[in-house]
């Protein structure tokens, strides 16, 4: 979560250096000084935008959410209804704790036994 006055291309160098998980980086979510959540952006339409572009203005204003208590059915609603790979997570007062992924919700749901012990190969282009 970046504050809104970061630039496009400062986004992209904090993108490039993190350690999060690459399917947790799809999205770039912008918060106020006080953690509030205030936007989101695919990580291609920060790629694309204007690299002096302040992150602020490239960010869809207020995202859909998720709280921490949220049942398991309220997730996938909510990532289902706004085609979501990435949902954040708020505390009651709106502030960013954290966020659910696509691969979370199929851990959840998915029986025991249907994942593969390895993804399947594929022949380099």
């Amino acid at each position: 979560c970046l504050p809104a006055e970061v630039t496009a291309r400062d986004a992209i160098e904090v993108v490039r250096a993190s350690k999060i998980a690459p399917e947790a980086l799809g999205v770039v979510f912008c918060c106020d000084e006080d953690r509030q959540l205030r936007g989101m952006t695919p990580l291609a339409k920060l790629i694309q935008a204007d690299p002096d572009a302040r992150l602020g203005e490239i960010c869809h204003p207020d995202p859909p959410t998720l709280q921490a208590r949220a049942d398991l059915h309220e997730v996938m609603r909510t990532m289902a209804d706004f085609n979501l790979t990435v949902a954040p997570v708020v505390d009651d007062d709106g502030r960013a704790i954290g966020v659910v992924t696509v691969d979370d919700l199929l851990e959840a749901v998915l029986p025991t036994g249907w994942r593969r012990d390895a993804a399947p190969s594929v022949p380099a282009d």
